[in-house]
């Protein structure tokens, strides 16, 4: 069978599908987990901690939930992509609450609050 030399090609059902070239190049499971989540996440939570007007709070769960939504629909991603993202930004944190503790003058905040460098002497 001859290689298309189109990026993707139209299926029999009438859906955009890679092409043989395209779908030789990459791996088609190696998506996971999802770092447009894990962004998404991880700058959600930003804006969640450290935004003061509410507006902008809400942006940060805004952006999360659509960028979760888009990754979906369009089939960059399975939910269990997310999934992973969510468990992969959360033993960040855990790794950073743990190795951050011997750091002088690092308070780790509360979810409440964002996190405060104190002044050393």
């Amino acid at each position: 069978m001859r290689a298309s030399s189109t990026p993707c090609t139209l299926s029999a059902s009438g859906g955009l599908a890679p092409s043989e070239i395209v779908a030789s190049a990459s791996n088609q499971y190696a998506a996971m987990p999802s770092m447009h989540v894990g962004w998404a996440l991880w700058a959600g939570a930003a804006l969640v901690l450290y935004a003061k007007r509410p507006h902008i709070r809400f942006l940060g769960i805004a952006y999360l939930v659509l960028t979760l939504l888009v990754v979906v629909v369009t089939a960059n991603h399975y939910v269990l992509d997310a999934v992973g993202a969510a468990i992969a930004f959360t033993l960040a944190i855990g790794f950073v609450a743990v190795t951050a503790r011997d750091e002088p003058g690092l308070r780790l905040a509360s979810a409440s609050r964002a996190p405060t460098r104190r002044a050393t002497t």
